[in-house]
């Protein structure tokens, strides 16, 4: 639903009614201290959902793709430390894509 929401508006006050509902589900559910990691990681989502540029977006995706690595690297969960990794490389092969300088290619003669 925070996607959908997100790509139809990047209202602050939508970002900040996910931001309660992720910190209400934190409180309904702590388990230890790693659950404050985790909180952490769905606030940088959150956040990211609702940043007004492409750039801001994948930023913020690559910075909770990392912080949940090392979430999952320090619950002892290797297939999702795995996952995050694998999310994490392509987010960074994406922006790398993304953020590229376009070729010019009247320039070239053949």
């Amino acid at each position: 639903i925070r996607f959908l929401v997100a790509m139809s508006t990047k209202n602050r006050s939508f970002a900040y009614l996910f931001l309660l509902i992720t910190l209400v589900s934190f409180l309904l559910t702590f388990k230890s201290s790693l659950s404050f990691l985790a909180l952490l990681c769905s606030f940088v989502g959150v956040c990211g959902s609702f940043q007004p540029t492409d750039r801001g977006i994948r930023l913020f995706f690559m910075a909770g793709n990392l912080t949940w690595l090392i979430h999952n690297i320090l619950a002892a969960t290797p297939v999702a430390a795995l996952m995050e990794a694998a999310f994490l490389t392509s987010s960074i092969v994406g922006y790398c894509r993304f953020c590229r300088i376009p070729r010019n290619t009247a320039s070239r003669s053949r």
